[in-house]
């Protein structure tokens, strides 16, 4: 039996031969080639749209709201266009309309699309975006900056102690982290939670169950509503200037099929 060193070791002399051979090379050509036509289709949509180098979001929940020509971990059109993640709109706007919120905790932020949004329109709330990548907080900030907000934080990490210390009647978890919500909404270690209202994308897509097991951890204390994602946008978009394939590719998220999000409200907020 091979040891996980032996392993190891020979996997990296495979990686080593696969990278000199023909095939490898084609590859890499062909990937860089694809990346560079996206790169210039959304250069073109964009020039379309009527952006350079200052953007704003042309509609939805953060219309108005400035951003960059980066996003982190997702297509940056449908969030330019506001489009992006459709299906939570009328959560968002909701929220948006509320004065209840003291603080809101961005988990899993990027390059801050809701943070920078929640902040821009709730000024009156703390925001703390969080996110593990250093390049998505140095993007988020720039955001901040650039929308003159100084009601948000920006830091890398939150656990079961700080969701504890930060979470109560007047806040709103937001939460998208990959996977990582099963283990991180957890009431028997952050007690607290049962007292927040927390909107979460869920990705069964990457670990099956994961709804199933958020909804009965939190049905006895919250009252949970369900979106789920659909292929395409319903909504009007100002797109007119743009061809069929612009369009489609403007409002492609790339999200993996089955994707779903939870809005549960504690009862005792009600």
């Amino acid at each position: 039996m091979l040891t996980n060193s032996l392993k190891k070791s020979l996997y990296g002399l495979y990686r080593s031969f696969y990278r000199k051979t023909n095939s490898y090379k084609k590859s890499q050509e062909l990937s860089q080639a694809l990346k560079k036509e996206e790169e210039n289709l959304q250069h073109q949509i964009l020039n379309k749209l009527g952006f350079n180098d200052q953007m704003v979001v042309l509609q939805g929940p953060f219309k108005g709201m400035k951003y960059g020509g980066m996003a982190s971990g997702s297509m940056l059109l449908p969030k330019i266009i506001g489009a992006y993640e459709e299906p939570i709109h009328d959560w968002v706007s909701q929220i948006l309309a509320s004065n209840k919120y003291k603080r809101i905790i961005d988990v899993g932020c990027a390059e801050g699309f809701y943070a920078i949004g929640f902040a821009r329109s709730i000024p009156t709330a703390q925001i703390i975006a969080c996110d593990i990548n250093e390049n998505a907080l140095a993007l988020a900030k720039e955001l901040s900056v650039r929308n003159g907000l100084k009601n948000i934080d920006l830091i890398r990490e939150v656990d079961h102690k700080f969701l504890d210390q930060h979470c109560d009647e007047s806040t709103l978890l937001f939460c998208d982290i990959e996977g990582h919500e099963l283990s991180l909404l957890d009431p028997l270690k952050s007690k607290n939670l049962l007292k927040c209202e927390i909107l979460v994308e869920v990705h069964d897509c990457f670990f099956p169950g994961i709804q199933k097991a958020l909804v009965e951890r939190f049905q006895a204390s919250h009252a949970i509503q369900i979106a789920l994602d659909y292929s395409g946008r319903v909504l009007s978009y100002p797109l007119h200037m743009l061809s069929e394939k612009e369009k489609r590719y403007a409002l492609d998220e790339r999200r993996p099929k089955g994707m779903s999000w939870l809005y549960m409200k504690p009862f005792s907020n009600s």
